[in-house]
């Protein structure tokens, strides 16, 4: 464990964007030269680091509670990478959305245990942003359809602590309110993924995520001359005798 806690899978200061190769073992090191690591490595087997949490004061309890940052991190890192990369945004997406429309949202599930939320609906094998989003929030609603309807919270374990529940603060007239606000977003996201017409497909995303959403150009793409700029005439032939 000591080896572990100072190698640098443990001190590295790199995102898992930046590291995708990432992994929680005291071998890994950042990819360096142009085809990165030789060596592709797994996570070290949890019974070596999994069964060693850290204690800190928990004020509300009045005592040390067990927290596990590094069983989140790699739980984290292993759902990204089954997304194909789209989970971390996915969450930051999510986030976004909430901020956007704090003003009539509840002030919980936020940090932590929304992410967690996330994690928990977001299927595997996620093939863009687009589809992704629409499937979270459309699972949201799907999974927590009968918690909402008899007034509960649901309960979700810590990855790396089995026993909390990191709702368990979570108040359920938050809940439902969320809850309520995700399915109206929710159809808002597939009308908006079903769309064929680019503008109105970008306006609808405009008004789920808010202004700085990017709306496309009048020719598609996303600047706003479409990225393309019309002939004047039709191209002429290179008369001289060079190639290049």
């Amino acid at each position: 464990m000591e080896q572990l806690y100072r190698s640098q899978s443990v001190l590295t200061t790199n995102s898992l964007e930046e590291e995708g190769s990432w992994r929680l073992n005291r071998s890994w090191t950042p990819p360096s030269g142009l085809f990165g690591n030789a060596m592709l490595l797994q996570d070290a087997p949890q019974e070596e680091w999994k069964p060693h949490p850290l204690f800190l004061p928990d004020r509300d309890a009045g005592n040390w509670g067990r927290t596990h940052p590094l069983a989140q991190i790699q739980w984290t890192a292993a759902k990204n990478r089954a997304c194909n990369g789209h989970y971390v945004n996915l969450v930051r997406a999510m986030k976004w959305w909430r901020q956007e429309n704090a003003e009539r949202l509840p002030k919980y599930p936020k940090g932590y245990p929304l992410e967690h939320m996330i994690g928990h609906v977001l299927a595997d094998g996620s093939t863009s942003m687009a589809t992704g989003l629409v499937q979270t929030l459309e699972s949201f609603v799907s999974t927590w359809s009968s918690y909402n309807q008899l007034h509960l919270v649901p309960t979700l374990a810590d990855h790396g602590v089995p026993e909390h529940d990191v709702l368990a603060r979570l108040p359920i007239e938050d809940f439902k309110a969320f809850y309520a606000a995700v399915g109206e977003a929710a159809k808002l996201a597939r009308k908006a993924l079903n769309s064929t017409d680019a503008q109105e497909s970008g306006q609808l995303w405009r008004d789920l995520l808010g202004s700085k959403f990017p709306l496309p150009g009048p020719r598609g793409g996303d600047k706003p001359n479409g990225g393309f700029t019309a002939p004047t005439q039709s191209a002429q032939p290179n008369t001289t005798e060079r190639f290049a």
